[in-house]
């Protein structure tokens, strides 16, 4: 990600705050209607409701349910139940909000029913206490989980949201570095961002957040134990004993014993391709340096040669004769752009770089070669070595 793109993500996502105020609106409606009928129709069940938000499109509203009455069969609960749900929300939510052109998906395994709106969904997710139910069906047992231990994790963020300016739209920004087959999950990403701010300053902005994240992140990575405050975990009067198992160690504020973390190589590949990620995108300290990879026409229509040229400077390269094709054209300008960020590196010019090009945008063609895929790919892979802050303008 260049500087353009990173920009771009984030004006995007504060859009998105601003497009999806009318949303949480609803979905707090959502939340006092649901408190206001389940409870007056069903005497069987203790409901609590809260919700997350930081994605803006997709709400978890997640009940906890204390039956009173054990000798319900779970299944024929959760049918009820759902249906409540359903009913409840169709006699008093506006029909213009639901699109009914989707499914409604009940998943019973799971313990959770989705329901789509215009423009958001939200998942609803049961819970139950165990100490109260008799006869749990085997699918049910992976799902149980006390409600006490989600309700201290939903408050304490919520809590951090206030506390840290930009927390949830930092999440947000972080989910976008993730690659789709990576094994850090947003449960990690909350927890990581929340040891970040606690340790290291920040100016309360997205960029200043990502930057304590990326040292929270180094610090797991060296093998420090990241955990929330003993004053956090005495206010949700948490006891018990941390178990280091592992080589990384990431602890949960409603139970100390349980680490979110795995000792393997994928997730340290994972963490380590995350940072860089960040890193390049980053805004770096000090002035930027331009270099202009537009190659040189040898042969005007005929032939051309890379070249590189740092502005403001005679600092300058060229050399090779090729014909004039468009792929040879970004074959010109990776090789020249691999050449001008070595010297920059090699004489520590600077971390922020400028790359300037003629008509093609290097960073963006949709078709290329094997050989210029593979040239493109080792440039970024430099960058990345070399955690340069990258922008691209045409000339």
């Amino acid at each position: 990600m260049i500087e353009k793109e990173f920009r771009d993500l984030i004006n995007k996502i504060e859009d998105e705050r601003r497009e999806y105020k009318d949303n949480n609106k609803l979905v707090n409606d959502i939340i006092s209607i649901l408190k206001d009928n389940l409870k007056k129709f069903y005497k069987d069940v203790y409901i609590d409701l809260s919700y997350n938000d930081y994605q803006k499109k997709s709400y978890d509203i997640d009940l906890y349910l204390e039956i009173k009455n054990k000798d319900y069969d779970l299944l024929v609960l959760e049918e009820i139940y759902m249906n409540a749900i359903i009913n409840t929300l169709y006699l008093n939510i506006k029909s213009s909000y639901f699109d009914l052109s989707k499914q409604i998906i009940r998943d019973y395994d799971n313990n959770r029913l989705v329901l789509y709106f215009k423009n958001f969904s939200v998942c609803f997710k049961m819970y139950y206490k165990k100490d109260n139910l008799s006869n749990i069906p085997d699918a049910f047992n992976n799902q149980m989980i006390l409600s006490s231990e989600l309700e201290i994790e939903n408050d304490y963020f919520k809590k951090l949201d206030k506390k840290f300016n930009k927390f949830n739209d930092t999440i947000s920004v972080i989910m976008y570095y993730l690659n789709n087959n990576s094994i850090v999950n947003i449960r990690m990403i909350k927890y990581l961002l929340a040891y970040s701010l606690s340790t290291y300053e920040s100016d309360n902005t997205i960029i200043g957040n990502l930057k304590a994240f990326t040292n929270g992140l180094n610090d797991l990575i060296d093998g420090k134990i990241l955990k929330p405050t003993e004053e956090e975990y005495n206010s949700y009067n948490i006891k018990g004993n941390f178990i280091n198992a592992s080589r990384f160690n990431l602890y949960t504020i409603s139970k100390k014993s349980e680490n979110l973390l795995l000792d393997n190589d994928k997730l340290v590949k994972d963490l380590k391709e995350l940072k860089s990620s960040i890193m390049m995108s980053l805004p770096k300290d000090g002035k930027f340096i331009s270099i202009n990879v537009t190659p040189n026409y040898v042969e005007r229509g005929k032939t051309i040669e890379w070249s590189f040229q740092i502005e403001d400077t005679d600092i300058a390269n060229h050399g090779g004769e090729y014909e004039y094709t468009t792929d040879n054209y970004y074959m010109c300008c990776y090789k020249a752009m691999l050449k001008g960020l070595q010297f920059v590196v090699k004489n520590k010019l600077s971390q922020n770089v400028v790359i300037k090009c003629n008509t093609l945008d290097p960073f963006r063609n949709g078709s290329l070669s094997y050989e210029n895929e593979s040239r493109f790919a080792n440039v970024l892979q430099f960058i990345k070595e070399n955690d340069l802050m990258i922008d691209y303008k045409e000339i």
